[in-house]
């Protein structure tokens, strides 16, 4: 207990003695300052918050991958399969030829 008694008495009395008006003012202009500074980033991410976690908006992003995703599968499905109608009268390297063209490419 003596240990720590002697330290914070020394400390007070230094501190009683260390300090005048304008290093006091001038520390308190600065951790008001930086307080200020805290309180417009904590304002600052609560907007962002708030904002990200929109119901409308949430719902609206939603929409908005599952028709990107739905397209998507689509395209490839589209890709995959060939269609009757897509396969046209003519012949092409796939397909047999049609009356008129030539099997020589």
């Amino acid at each position: 207990m003596v240990m720590m008694v002697a330290p914070v008495a020394a400390f007070v009395e230094h501190a009683q003695e260390g300090f005048t008006a304008d290093e006091t003012a001038s520390d308190i202009e600065r951790i008001r300052n930086s307080l200020y500074i805290v309180a417009a980033v904590t304002g600052g991410l609560l907007v962002i918050y708030i904002w990200h976690t929109n119901p409308r908006r949430r719902m609206d992003v939603a929409i908005r991958r599952r028709t990107v995703r739905e397209q998507n599968q689509m395209d490839s499905l589209d890709d995959t399969f060939a269609l009757p109608g897509d396969v046209g009268a003519g012949g092409d390297r796939f397909g047999p030829a049609g009356p008129g063209q030539s099997l020589d490419s």
